[in-house]
């Protein structure tokens, strides 16, 4: 209780992240019987939730698009995309089929391009994001013209150490 204004002040609070607010049901705040003190104890009802532990994932396997700009990538690529899907066994289009018929279907086609890519292009092994390797490129350019007026301004090239 505050000596002049007679009235309670809560001194004490929960803290909880502002994602977590929903789950804090109740809060009170309890005077003690026994002794004198400015700090009531702060009761809380609060709803916990624990998540299950991290598990480190392997990265996905990703198809190397940028060899799609070399031509004979490509022709490759088309030649056993024909050739995987020759080794498929033509089923009559106008048969009602089940789903799991036409699962299997969507599946052996999809495991057909998957196969063929793989072998054409291969899997890239490039780890640095895109964001990354643009702000690489930047630096470099920025760089380059930074060396490039500093060799004009001095008429020397000894004197840059830029790459």
């Amino acid at each position: 209780m505050h000596p002049r204004s007679k009235h309670w002040h809560l001194l004490d609070y929960v803290i909880v992240r502002r994602s977590d607010r929903r789950d804090v049901h109740l809060t009170r705040a309890m005077r003690g019987a026994e002794c004198w003190t400015d700090h009531p104890l702060v009761c809380a009802s609060i709803q916990l939730n624990i998540r299950p532990p991290v598990r480190k994932r392997q990265p996905k396997k990703r198809l190397d698009v940028r060899a799609c700009d070399d031509p004979l990538k490509m022709d490759l690529l088309r030649e056993n995309i024909f050739a995987k899907l020759q080794s498929i066994p033509h089923t009559d289009p106008l048969v009602h089929k089940d789903t799991e018929a036409l699962t299997a279907e969507w599946t052996d086609l999809s495991r057909c391009f998957t196969d063929a890519a793989t072998a054409s292009l291969g899997i890239s092994t490039k780890k640095t994001p895109r964001l990354v390797r643009q702000q690489q490129r930047f630096h470099q350019a920025y760089s380059r013209k930074k060396c490039r007026s500093c060799c004009q301004a001095s008429k020397s090239v000894i004197h840059c150490t830029a790459p």
